[in-house]
């Protein structure tokens, strides 16, 4: 399972998550499957945990999403994720 995760949010976030990464989530979590839910699920945890903001959705204004992105790409790379769209 570990790496359909990593396949699935590199091409759905971009993140290229490492073994490790993913395992760290699914200690604190449980899921049988990884699907829509659990793919926003894990994208959001990521977005908190990197950048303290939750992932932008389209009727977000474009200073929220102006903001998550510059520091997605500043905190990716000082927390050890690789963000690559």
């Amino acid at each position: 399972m570990i790496q359909e995760i990593k396949d699935t949010m590199k091409v759905f976030y971009a993140f290229e998550l490492t073994d490790e990464q993913v395992q760290e989530y699914l200690d604190k979590t449980y899921i049988d499957g990884f699907d829509t839910v659990e793919r926003e699920t894990f994208a959001w945890y990521l977005s908190n945990k990197i950048t303290g903001m939750q992932w932008p959705i389209n009727c977000d204004a474009d200073e929220y999403k102006m903001k998550f992105y510059k520091t997605l790409i500043e905190n990716a790379p000082k927390m050890g994720y690789i963000w690559n769209p």
